[in-house]
């Protein structure tokens, strides 16, 4: 089962990676990422969030990976919008106290150039 986890975050990070381009888009998944990653390592990551969203984010992961495979131009908006509402879930649901405010999603716009690498 650990295994498993790995490897879907593993993967989510690798297509989140790919399809985010903005400078600012790149930093604050950056810093998500890393934070992330250091309650791994700490072995705190279960007291340090509330990962009861994960379900939330599971289901927009699902639904964003669905549409990467039909790949249609037509789809790009909704990828882009369901890329705010993984953030949403991630900084307000998930990570609510250790995100700064400059990272909420009220405070950043996705760019829309991240959908024009999927075509």
């Amino acid at each position: 089962m650990y295994s498993a986890v790995c490897e879907c975050y593993a993967s989510f990070r690798n297509i989140v990676n790919f399809l985010v381009h903005g400078k600012r888009e790149k930093e604050v998944i950056e810093y998500i990422f890393s934070e992330v990653d250091k309650h791994i390592e700490e072995d705190d990551l279960l007291s340090e969030y509330k990962l009861n969203a994960l379900p939330n984010l599971y289901e927009l992961f699902v639904r964003l990976v669905k549409y990467l495979l039909d790949n249609k131009p037509e789809d790009r908006d909704q990828i882009v919008i369901l890329f705010q509402d993984m953030l949403e879930v991630v900084t307000r649901d998930i990570m609510e106290d250790h995100v700064s405010k400059d990272i909420k999603p009220e405070n950043l716009l996705l760019d829309h150039e991240m959908s024009q690498r999927l075509y």
